[in-house]
This record gives structure tokens, sequence and C-alpha cells, in this order.
């Protein structure tokens, strides 16, 4: 999955969630993160509905998402919730 966000990040980031459960984060071809990851059912702090979550392990990162088409949005469970939009190359 590839693209840009919302935030910071620019259109030379691109993300992996692979089937081994583990999540990268890359600039070009540059490894940025790595970590474990896993998927659970709860309510968002985006309008309370029960949503699919991504919990990054050894981390507090949390996140909700939403998969339409070949777009991923992916929004922070905090407080400031940036979202961020992946298209598929």
């Amino acid at each position: 999955v590839t693209g840009a966000s919302l935030t910071s990040l620019n259109n030379s980031n691109w993300i992996e969630f692979k089937s081994d459960g583990f999540y990268r984060l890359f600039e070009n071809d540059t490894q940025l993160e790595k970590s474990k990851f896993r998927f659970e059912e709860r309510k968002s702090i985006a309008g309370g509905e029960r949503m699919m979550i991504i919990y990054h392990t050894g981390s507090s990162r949390v996140h909700s998402f939403d998969l339409v088409g070949d777009t991923l949005h992916l929004l922070d469970e905090y407080y400031d919730s940036f979202s961020f939009k992946y298209v598929k190359k």
C-alpha cells in the first residue's frame, strides 16, 4: 500500500501489513518502523461505533481503519485523532 497521508507523511511514505503479523513503515526504500500487530473489534473514539482496531504490539499506538476499494484510511485512536490515507499502488 502506498500513498499520501493527511498529516506529516508524504508521497514517498508507504506501509505494509503482512500476513505474518508485521507492520512496516517506509520512506522511499528505507524502513522507518517495524512492529507486530493484531486486530480487535471495539468502540472507536470517532463516534463510538464498533470497528476493527489495529494494535501495534509493544507500542501505545492504536488505529481504527476503513478500507474502500484501493484506499486505506487509518485513524489514530487518541484524543488528537490524526488520520492517514494510503492508496494501493
